[in-house]
């Protein structure tokens, strides 16, 4: 959502010996020159936060990323704007209201994350499998 779909994706992994994907490692490069680097685990216990860095400094989403968490702004000049969580919950709660709403509207899709958006992520993620050499049992 933050750079669209990369123009090319470079991926490794460490499978089990049941052919699980323990841990995966991305990098992500777009077309005007931004990289997105990119690890998950299961083998490790990890930070699992974010850090997106852009030319006057960078945002810090803290654990866990993908759920509401604190966040902070760091500029280059060292000023810091916290926006800490007060969200109670894991965040599910936002997409489900999202999804009655456009249930109720008649929207066919949201504006947020669209169908396209769904089967480009999916491209990419199928790419990523496809590099790491990862299959589900249907596939095999």
């Amino acid at each position: 959502m933050i750079l669209g779909n990369p123009t090319k994706i470079t991926s490794t992994a460490v499978l089990t010996d049941k052919g699980v994907d323990a841990q995966t490692s991305m990098i992500f490069d777009y077309a005007d020159g931004a990289q997105a680097v990119l690890n998950t685990t299961m083998i490790e216990q990890t930070p699992c936060r974010a850090v997106v860095a852009g030319l006057n400094g960078w945002l810090e989403i803290d654990r866990t990323f993908y759920n509401p968490a604190s966040m902070r702004v760091v500029l280059n000049d060292g000023s810091v704007t916290e926006y800490p969580s007060t969200y109670i919950g894991h965040g599910l709660r936002e997409q489900a209201e999202t999804f009655k709403q456009l249930v109720r509207s008649g929207q066919q899709q949201s504006q947020i994350l669209n169908w396209q958006d769904t089967v480009d992520i999916m491209k990419t993620k199928d790419e990523v499998r496809n590099q790491i050499g990862l299959k589900y049992p249907f596939e095999i």
